[in-house]
């Protein structure tokens, strides 16, 4: 059904999306490690950044679960 396969590539496009804002914004928090002195802030700053970059490899899992389905059903023309 080719609505599917436009619904798969539209989360497709928005887990990326996602993914790139996240991975913008560990950049920026581990940007500021340099600036801060706080041992125990920077710690937490890392742990907060450790997260997001784990968001982030999901997301892009979640997304080339997509794909993989999109080629499926293209491979095998189910559309």
């Amino acid at each position: 059904d080719v609505s599917t396969l436009e619904r798969w590539l539209l989360e497709t496009k928005n887990k990326q999306l996602l993914a790139h804002e996240k991975l913008i914004t560990a950049h920026l928090m581990a940007d500021q490690f340099q600036t801060n002195n706080n041992p125990t802030k920077i710690a937490e700053d890392f742990r907060k950044v450790q997260v997001l970059i784990f968001e982030v490899n999901q997301y892009l899992k979640e997304s080339t679960a997509y794909l993989k389905e999109i080629k499926e059903e293209l491979k095998y023309g189910n559309y």
